[in-house]
């Protein structure tokens, strides 16, 4: 598990948190609980998908009790930040999901992706944030809506299956709903929506999805703080005596040739030491 009182970043990530906080935009990741588990047999599946109690501790940190990995993931990330001086930037997650089948361990399926997803959504939008960062409601978009038939399966066979809709066999067919999808957020007494599989939820072939302006607002307001962000960064390169290169997998990524700063954070912590 990672503890968050170790976590540091690499000195080439601090030039892209300097221009963060000076734009005010977020510091965008990528958690993922399932990778994690699915690559440590030791952690537990209840801790990974948010099952278990929340006064059950499965990690004490410093103090604090962990109960499931994506807050001990976040506030790996949070701590090392605010290390450094930038605790004025926020974080936002660029992805998070569960994939719904494609391994031999039984991490993937149906079950767990519902739990995981319904839970995240809950836990994301409940105000209660996580053990070093209490009292925020955390930014993010999952991942994904639709399963990717054509995408590549090197790491396993369940980077096909992160979508909460199924593709259908062909174009002409209607993507079905794999689970339901409580996209409620606790604080909000209006507009909630939940997505039911095989009854209006798309998965009988009806329309899948009404966003209401406040949640397209929800989206789009980050979304142009990450490009103004991103016209900042791309103008202040030319000054610096380098390119800001940082490594996911074993490429190299060109901060001018993306639009956010973005980390893996499953498995191990990309771009992180």
């Amino acid at each position: 598990t990672l503890l968050r009182t170790t976590s540091t970043y690499r000195h080439d990530i601090e030039p892209i948190a300097e221009i963060l906080e000076e734009t005010g935009a977020p510091f965008v990741i990528n958690i993922y609980p399932y990778i994690t588990a699915y690559q440590n047999q030791g952690i537990s599946t209840e801790y990974a998908i948010f099952a278990k109690n929340p006064n059950d501790c499965s990690t004490y940190d410093n103090g604090l009790c962990y109960w499931n990995l994506f807050d001990a993931q976040y506030d790996s990330v949070r701590h090392a930040l605010d290390k450094k001086g930038y605790s004025s930037v926020e974080i936002a997650i660029g992805e998070v999901g569960w994939p719904s089948a494609g391994d031999s361990q039984g991490l993937a399926g149906i079950y767990n992706a519902k739990t995981f997803v319904n839970n995240m959504i809950e836990h994301a939008t409940s105000g209660d944030g996580t053990p070093y960062a209490p009292g925020i409601k955390i930014k993010m978009w999952l991942f994904e809506l639709y399963d990717e038939d054509q995408k590549g399966t090197g790491a396993g066979q369940f980077e096909v299956h992160w979508g909460i809709f199924a593709m259908g066999a062909t174009a002409a067919v209607t993507p079905k709903i794999k689970y339901d999808v409580d996209l409620f957020d606790a604080s909000d007494t209006h507009n909630c929506t939940t997505y039911e599989a095989g009854s209006g939820g798309g998965g009988d072939g009806s329309s899948a999805f009404s966003l209401d302006w406040s949640t397209l607002a929800i989206v789009i307001g980050p979304l142009l703080a990450v490009v103004v962000a991103a016209a900042v960064l791309m103008r202040r390169r030319r000054s610096t005596e380098q390119d800001l290169m940082w490594t996911r997998g074993a490429k190299h990524v060109d901060a001018e040739d993306v639009a956010y700063t973005r980390l893996d954070v499953g498995g191990e912590l990309k771009g992180w030491t």
